[in-house]
């Protein structure tokens, strides 16, 4: 049961939920993860996760790119390593993430909000890998 908390803004809840679904899709994997388990660790209703996603795809699109930002964030302190190790560490930290990759993959052919950010995700990593 959702826990009593102070009134939280839009911003900081969508945080909440997102953070609770990315722990439970690396962890317990997304087919196992149901929106009421997402509320739970969220500490909200599975109503209110409605509010903020238009169904489970949306909410994991919403974690892809949560990851994919600090990734990048913490990929500047590898600048200036040498190519390789910048590509090992790139590879160590989509290991972490393996389950994700394969929902991925998989979502891709009957999901439209998936299909689009990986898209847009090799897009990025095409234009990332020409600039390095």
């Amino acid at each position: 049961m959702p826990r009593n908390r102070r009134p939280v803004d839009r911003g900081e809840k969508l945080d909440e939920i997102v953070v609770a679904a990315a722990d439970l899709f690396t962890e317990v994997g997304y087919d196992d993860s149901s929106m009421a388990k997402v509320a739970a660790a969220a500490g909200v209703t599975p109503t209110t996760i409605y509010w903020y996603f238009a169904d489970k795809d949306a909410l994991l699109v919403a974690v892809l790119e949560r990851l994919l930002t600090e990734a990048l964030e913490e990929s500047a302190a590898h600048a200036d390593d040498p190519w390789v190790d910048q590509m090992l560490w790139a590879v160590e930290r989509l290991e972490r993430y393996s389950k994700l990759v394969t929902v991925v993959h998989a979502r891709c052919a009957i999901s439209p909000v998936i299909d689009a950010w990986h898209s847009d995700f090799h897009s990025l990593m095409d234009t990332l890998l020409a600039h390095g």
